[in-house]
């Protein structure tokens, strides 16, 4: 990787609730990562939504992520 991206380090300044989509078919980064990475942070309104059958490029085709994103951004 050209970049490293120390996610885990910066997640935890973010104030603003956070909602990660993850495929658990990626194989790109695994489900279980983002889960940490999200687990990391002290929010209690961050969420992760595991879309079943998407991978780490296709997550927005799905119905159950156009579905939880609009629940999200309706708040």
């Amino acid at each position: 990787m050209k970049y490293a991206f120390r996610t885990d380090q910066d997640i935890v300044k973010v104030r603003a609730p956070i909602s990660v989509f993850h495929g658990d078919k990626d194989e790109i980064t695994s489900c279980a990562q983002s889960k940490r990475l999200v687990g990391k942070t002290e929010a209690l309104k961050n969420q992760h939504f595991e879309i079943r059958g998407a991978t780490h490029h296709n997550v927005k085709d799905f119905l159950a992520y156009k579905e939880k994103l609009k629940e999200i951004l309706e708040r």
